[in-house]
């Protein structure tokens, strides 16, 4: 072993500093008197929903999640972050209130911010635990007793205790209070067990302390049989266990799922807890000393990263085995059987002597999704169990599949908002994407409308591209069989942008263009209508200077006669309007964009026969087209298009609806 000065190097080649070991504290001041979470001994264990559904398909109704959890939460929290996830991809996300208040630091809740998510902490030493015992072809029924310290005195029965019942808090081990340090396990092993105790649930958080020492062991970083000088034996094992423990969840777990970043010390922005009504924040510290059993400060996309990873992806464990850990309850309070499957959970608590709570939930829950909620303060005051609100809400919201001809539209959408409201409503219920505008004066928002179909064709849909990725996408999808159905160019900061949808299937012969001028524009219309091509869908935007045009034509057989203007002022427009809808004919296309200084118009109009009752609106407010919907939707009107649209630093819509 070389000098105490130097490194402490063990003859597995794991090394440490001994001036840090040292210098360890193992059982530090401010984790006294913490109180945590105490699994399935407090909160609900059965949830029934509020309403039933007989004989219909079910599906998980996430705009309604969403929306009865902010209504919990937002008032009644410090603050809260929450993402859920569909295969790894997010279909909803909320952050509220502050991680940390104004008069500790200002810090908002993100899905990036960190928070000591406590007993949650136990799950990534339950996967850590899982896939070292399958590293070494060691079932989880294998006794403990082999893998302990061997200086330690082991007291009466600790021979029986297995891995499983450590993770499904049946060891038989009782402990008053939420300590987990090095001593206490040290004496709890040196005391045994009732053998009476033995496979009796009785949350420990020491259980998992253990954990973290024995996972080191197993894998030979610091052998059963290592010893270090006297006085600081159990100083050294203690630094040296949580050391090997760190690094094996960095390299076999984080890293494997792109997480980098999680600690069991407190860095400045992470955030703080606090009471409800909050008052002072609480820093809860360096919690190296509880690893195990809790200390991971952990962010929502961190955590739902390792879940995915761990749940699907194979690189830390197989799937099978990942089910089979979810099934034995490894690290896990609630399993609940719900309307759409079961349902895991793990909660995490840990509150100070004057009542400031961190709080953390993950949940695997069924048809592949997972949930991350994160609160620093309790729900309300006197507060409600974390878990039994969420929970609740969770299966109240399983509710009917949208069915065939259902339809949600979406406005005011950020980038990641569209992306999640894409992923819900096409990656869980199966709908397509009809229409899709970008607009916004800084950051672009965008408005979109999907619909269930029953033979929906192959499609695809892209936004946020430049005009360069555009042409790319459009390559690229065109050689695989796909045509453009709508592309739509819009202004940003950073020059025009397009989102667009392509799909395939059959097709008469057709022709798109983008970043046309105005003369381009109409010396390609005059071309393709002289050549029997049809305008079937027109994009106006501006690129700083000028005007530009996306467009697409087709041959389409017994095409009804049809008129098109683009470059309209609105009072151009409204003429136009008047004129040809007197005459029969309804828009199929409107599209408002700037022209720098005032709102233009592009604009499709056929005249159908027979069409349905329609309605068509433009230059609308943000307001006045929520007022304008719910009055049309009243009215049994379903949106058939959306254009949002930005004009002098204001955002403005036009629709058609159609019954």
């Amino acid at each position: 072993m070389d000098k105490p000065a130097q490194l402490v190097t063990l003859p597995s080649g794991f090394t440490f500093h001994h001036a840090a070991a040292a210098a360890h504290v193992m059982q530090p001041p401010h984790t006294h008197g913490v109180i945590s979470s105490r699994g399935l001994e407090e909160g609900l264990k059965k949830f029934t929903p509020r309403e039933k559904h007989a004989d219909v398909t079910l599906s998980f109704n996430t705009d309604g999640f969403v929306a009865a959890l902010h209504a919990a939460l937002a008032g009644s929290t410090a603050g809260y972050a929450m993402q859920l996830r569909h295969r790894g991809a997010p279909i909803a996300s909320s952050q509220v209130n502050w991680a940390k208040r104004p008069s500790d630091g200002s810090e908002s809740w993100a899905q990036a911010v960190r928070m000591h998510v406590a007993s949650c902490s136990k799950l990534i030493t339950a996967i850590a635990m899982t896939r070292t015992l399958a590293a070494h072809n060691l079932p989880a029924s294998t006794k403990i007793i082999n893998y302990l310290p061997t200086y330690w005195a082991k007291g009466p029965n600790i021979d029986k205790i297995t891995f499983a019942e450590l993770m499904t808090h049946r060891s038989g081990f009782r402990v008053t209070g939420s300590d987990m340090s090095f001593p206490t396990m040290k004496a709890l092993i040196a005391g045994g067990v009732n053998a009476s105790d033995i496979g009796v649930y009785s949350y420990q958080n020491t259980n998992f302390g253990i954990c973290r020492i024995l996972l080191p062991v197993m894998n030979g970083t610091v052998p059963a049989g290592t010893t270090f000088p006297g006085p600081l034996e159990d100083q050294m094992w203690d630094f040296a266990t949580v050391s090997a423990y760190t690094a094996y969840c960095d390299q076999h777990l984080f890293q494997p799922a792109g997480v980098s970043g999680p600690t069991l010390s407190h860095p400045n922005p992470d955030a703080l807890a606090y009471n409800f009504p909050p008052a002072a924040g609480w820093n809860s510290g360096d919690l190296t000393s509880e690893s195990g059993g809790a200390g991971w400060h952990m962010s929502v996309d961190d955590l739902l990263k390792v879940m995915g990873c761990f749940r699907r992806d194979g690189k830390i464990m197989s799937p099978a085995a990942a089910q089979a850990m979810l099934d034995d309850s490894f690290g896990i309070d609630l399993t609940e059987t719900t309307p759409l499957g079961t349902l895991y959970n793990k909660n995490g608590l840990w509150q100070s002597g004057a009542g400031q709570i961190e709080q953390s939930l993950v949940y695997f829950l069924p048809h592949d999704m997972e949930l991350v909620v994160l609160a620093n303060s309790p729900i309300g005051n006197p507060g409600q169990f974390f878990r039994n609100v969420v929970t609740q809400i969770y299966v109240d919201s399983i509710a009917p599949e949208i069915a065939v001809g259902g339809w949600i539209a979406r406005h005011g959408l950020t980038s990641e908002q569209y992306q999640e409201a894409f992923n819900n409503y096409v990656g869980v219920h199966g709908m397509q994407l009809m229409c899709v505008s970008g607009y916004g004066t800084t950051a672009p928002h965008y408005a979109a409308l999907w619909v269930k179909t029953a033979s929906p064709p192959a499609w695809q849909a892209r936004h946020g591209l430049t005009a360069a990725q555009y042409q790319t996408t459009f390559d690229q999808l065109v050689a695989q069989g796909y045509h453009p159905v709508l592309v739509n160019g819009y202004a940003t900061t950073a020059g025009p942008h397009f989102a667009c949808i392509f799909q395939q299937g059959a097709t008469g012969a057709w022709a798109a263009r983008h970043g046309l001028t105005a003369a381009q524009y109409q010396a390609a219309f005059d071309q393709f209508s002289h050549e029997g091509y049809a305008l079937d869908w027109v994009s106006g935007y501006f690129d700083g200077s000028h005007d530009l045009y996306a467009a697409i034509w087709r041959k389409i057989p017994g095409v009804p006669a049809w008129k098109a203007r683009h470059g309209l002022t609105s009072a151009e427009y409204q003429a136009f309007f008047n004129d040809v809808t007197g005459h029969g004919y309804k828009p199929v296309v409107v599209c408002g964009y700037s022209d720098g200084t005032h709102d233009r118009y592009a604009a499709l109009f056929r005249q159908i026969a027979h069409a349905p009752a329609w309605q068509a609106r433009h230059g609308l407010s943000s307001a006045q087209y929520q007022t304008t919907f719910d009055q049309l939707v009243g009215q049994g009107y379903r949106l058939e298009q959306v254009n949002g649209y930005s004009v002098a630093g204001q955002d403005h819509f036009a629709a058609i609806w159609t019954k």
